[in-house]
Parts: C-alpha cells; sequence; structure tokens
C-alpha cells in the first residue's frame, strides 16, 4: 500500500502513514491496519509520521486508533503528525489520553520529520 511506507530521513528510517485527503473509515482503516501490520511484523521501536492534513477521524478510526495505539505503545520511539487544526486538537489530545500514545502535531512535514530524528 502506497500510504503506509518507510521514508529516510537524516539517516533514519521513519514509518509514515498518508492519510491525506481520505473521506470514510473503510479508506482510514485500511492504512491504519497496514501500519499495524507493518509495526507488529518489525517488531522493534520506530519513529511514526503521520499526515492527517484534508481529513476527519470518524468514530469508527477513532475507537480503532485507540486499540492501535495501545497494541503499538511498546514499539513506538516518536510520533509526529501533520494537519491537526481546530477541533482535531481536541481529537488528538483525547487519543494520546486513551492510548497512552503521545503524538506531537506539527505544521510542516520538515519540522515533524526533524523532531523525529533528533
Amino acid at each position: 500500500m502506497d500510504r503506509v511506507q518507510k521514508i529516510q530521513h537524516k539517516g533514519k528510517e521513519i514509518l509514515y502513514a498518508n492519510y491525506e485527503g481520505i473521506v470514510g473509515d473503510d479508506k482510514m482503516l485500511e492504512v491504519l491496519n497496514e501500519a499495524e501490520r507493518i509495526i507488529l511484523e518489525d517488531n522493534t521501536p520506530h519513529l511514526q509520521l503521520v499526515n492527517f492534513k484534508d481529513t476527519f477521524a470518524t468514530t469508527g478510526y477513532m475507537a480503532a486508533a485507540k486499540k492501535f495505539g495501545k497494541k503499538t505503545k511498546h514499539l513506538t520511539s516518536k510520533s509526529a503528525i501533520l494537519g491537526i487544526t481546530g477541533v482535531k486538537v481536541l481529537l488528538l489530545r483525547s487519543y494520546n489520553f486513551v492510548s497512552g500514545d503521545k503524538l506531537k502535531d506539527f505544521k510542516s512535514e520538515e519540522e515533524a520529520k526533524d523532531y523525529l530524528v533528533e
């Protein structure tokens, strides 16, 4: 799936999950499930970048994402997210609280990548 891929930044590997422009649970859950599959299959700590530009997390997606966060928390070194504005900030805080994840939001992809590899 081209929406989930491993990318390199300053010599480090980042798992990039791109939800940009997706509408609806089915496609969003496809991306989430692929990310989970890769993380669990690799079974090593990783850096994660999530792009949420021009999309909205549905209730079904959020429920699945909370389970994902709990299941993969021990394999996530650092997480960054793009595209969080307005009410999405509240959803991010809720997700972080319930899942135990610590996704940090950024305005630009470059800033997010730099944060992840520092």
